[in-house]
């Protein structure tokens, strides 16, 4: 008989019947622990060990590198990064409009003005199976403006929060869920020449929260985890006028987002049993190349589009078991995007509204929303 004694490990009884004074008495002669297979049941692969012995020695490095069971925990923390590469994106391009919106229109007064930004995600991400989250963001700060010459200088702080969910799944039917949420403080900066040449960038940094509830073929599995992160970028462009009526953006950006690992304690089919994994630091990096056209509709109100080529060049998951590296998912690849959005400001009113959706295809693929604000008293 086996039971699930840990998150690839099942614990295999063996009986002897005997009976005395009409008393049927089952013995336990022996206890064996051998790896369970994603198919369900136990495989004799990685070969069996009595308890009485050692039994992490059962298990062998590959039986561990080649789980779908193990590579389904990773997973969750390649779903955290994506949802703070979410938060990323809000803050460099709607985050950056509002920012900039609000400090030129305090600049008379030198003052910092209030901005905010929020958005919303609907993504899959190939990690050699796939990963979809769903979630949302917001970034509240305030900007100020510092000319000096023929430079005007931007300045943002911000405090930023995040939430969302997602689901894994495999191949072999291996699926998985769980909530994940961010918070943090960064800052934003930007310096523009009377060329229209900019530099942009930003540093964040904070904590994150996840969960996990999995169904690993014959047991269920649950954790949670914490770690600290640390993200920025660095940008490039130039802002040209094309005609009387039209701009083009044309920009190089480089996104890198580091979240820490951690070492936890999964409960098994309930508390039943348990077991533990230890996650990797995550570094996601990501290249983006793109251009964005700006037609001005009237003295309020301005439509834009663009499109972009990004590279992701890292965002491996990885986690070692009892001592052995496990199977490591990425996201690594590339993707294509395409946003559409609308620029407002109602004449004789302090608020402006940035109101944009960005498709995704490739490598990551889905939807993204975003509303930009920014108001002035």
């Amino acid at each position: 008989m086996a039971a699930p004694s840990g998150l690839i490990t099942d614990k295999e009884y063996t009986f002897s019947l005997s009976s005395t004074d009409n008393a049927l008495v089952a013995t336990v002669d022996n206890i064996a622990e051998k790896a369970a297979s994603d198919e369900g049941g136990s495989s004799s692969e990685g070969g069996s060990a009595s308890i009485s012995g050692a039994e992490d020695t059962a298990i062998s490095a590959e039986t561990i590198k080649n789980s779908q069971r193990l590579k389904s925990l990773v997973e969750t923390q390649a779903a955290v990064v994506t949802v703070l590469n979410s938060g990323a994106d809000m803050l460099t391009s709607a985050g950056v409009t509002q920012a900039t919106a609000a400090a030129t229109a305090a600049d008379s007064r030198g003052q910092f003005a209030p901005f905010a930004a929020m958005g919303g995600s609907n993504l899959r991400a190939k990690s050699g199976s796939h990963v979809d989250t769903k979630g949302y963001g917001i970034d509240i700060g305030f900007a100020r403006e510092i000319k000096k010459g023929k430079n005007t200088y931007l300045i943002a702080p911000v405090v930023e929060y995040g939430r969302g969910s997602y689901d894994s799944y495999q191949d072999n039917g291996i699926k998985a869920d769980g909530k994940s949420s961010f918070w943090g403080v960064g800052v934003l900066g930007r310096q523009t020449n009377a060329k229209g040449v900019y530099y942009e960038a930003s540093l964040r940094a904070g904590r994150t929260k996840s969960d996990y509830k999995g169904y690993l073929v014959d047991r269920q599995a649950e954790y949670d985890s914490e770690s600290n992160y640390l993200a920025g970028h660095l940008g490039w462009g130039m802002i040209k006028k094309v005609n009387a009526k039209n701009t083009l953006d044309t920009y190089v950006k480089f996104f890198y987002t580091q979240q820490d690992g951690d070492k936890v304690k999964v409960k098994i089919n309930g508390g039943a049993a348990s077991d533990e994994i230890s996650f990797g630091t995550v570094e996601s990096k990501r290249l983006r190349i793109g251009a964005r056209l700006t037609h001005k509709v009237n003295d309020s109100s301005h439509l834009y589009g663009g499109l972009a080529y990004q590279g992701e060049l890292d965002g491996k998951a990885r986690a070692t078991y009892r001592g052995s590296e496990a199977a490591a998912p990425s996201v690594q690849g590339s993707s294509v995007m395409l946003e559409l959005g609308w620029q407002v400001k109602p004449e004789k009113s302090p608020v402006a509204i940035d109101l944009g959706v960005t498709g995704w295809a490739g490598k990551q693929r889905g939807v993204t929303g975003q509303l930009g604000f920014k108001w002035n008293f």
